[in-house]
């Protein structure tokens, strides 16, 4: 791809070191070439074929013993990419192990270097993605990078606010001082009314004691009842209203 910035690397052959047939290697071998190629991290990935094919037989020869890490740093060299990966896999103590490393081959050194231990073929053939996905993430780095920590707010810089919070999540205001006031000025009105009644009809009583008049009485004592159990209920309809 023009202008594509992503390293090459080669990629030599699985090699099967001990206990592993070279039919299972093969196959091992083609899933970590596609693993590598997934990752995206590569404009090119040099297979063996490719490897054979760029290579003279001088240089071929040479690759065939060439097993430490300054030895692969040429043979990266001569085929001209920033970076080699070779693997092996071998049987024991009853175990599959698993050795992968990508070479940095202008610095002839190790980039990144992993070995896993594996029960047998079906976990090694189930744990192999993840572990090359690992090897390149150790070589290249690029995590994801987590979502920033939510910041707390102190009491001091939080802003001003007249709502609280009640247990079902809802937000509840603050205490309603009109209705409340509301529901004060009908108690005073209520209690006004009832003491004016009262003394009129106290003094009217006072100055006509007779049987008609104390049943008149009574009927306004009657109205300055009701009147205060209207204020009253009016009072706590405004207190029941303001907290809600």
């Amino acid at each position: 791809m023009p202008g594509d910035e992503r390293p090459g690397i080669a990629a030599l052959d699985l090699v099967a070191v001990k206990g592993v047939d070279e039919a299972s290697a093969r196959i091992l071998n083609e899933v970590i070439l596609s693993r590598l190629k997934a990752s995206g991290r590569f404009s090119a990935i040099i297979g063996s074929s490719d490897i054979v094919a760029m290579l003279s037989m001088e240089q071929q020869k040479q690759a065939l013993g060439c097993d430490d890490d300054s030895c692969l740093a040429q043979l990266g060299g001569a085929l001209g990419v920033p970076y080699l990966f070779s693997a092996d896999v071998g049987a024991l103590g009853g175990r599959l192990v698993l050795n992968l490393k990508i070479l940095q081959v202008d610095e002839a050194r190790v980039a990144e270097r992993i070995t896993r231990m594996f029960a047998d073929e079906a976990a090694l053939l189930d744990g192999v993605n993840q572990t090359i996905d690992e090897l390149v993430q150790g070589a290249f780095g690029g995590a994801k990078e987590e979502a920033p920590a939510a910041v707390s707010q102190s009491k001091s810089d939080a802003p001003a606010t007249s709502k609280s919070v009640v247990s079902d999540g809802r937000a509840k205001a603050g205490p309603n001082w009109f209705a409340l006031g509301l529901g004060l000025v009908g108690l005073g009105v209520a209690g006004y009314s009832y003491g004016v009644h009262a003394e009129e009809e106290r003094r009217a009583f006072d100055a006509s004691q007779t049987v008609v008049d104390h049943d008149v009485l009574q009927e306004r004592v009657d109205e300055a009842n009701n009147l205060l159990g209207l204020g009253y209920g009016l009072m706590a309809g405004a207190v029941i209203w303001s907290l809600l």
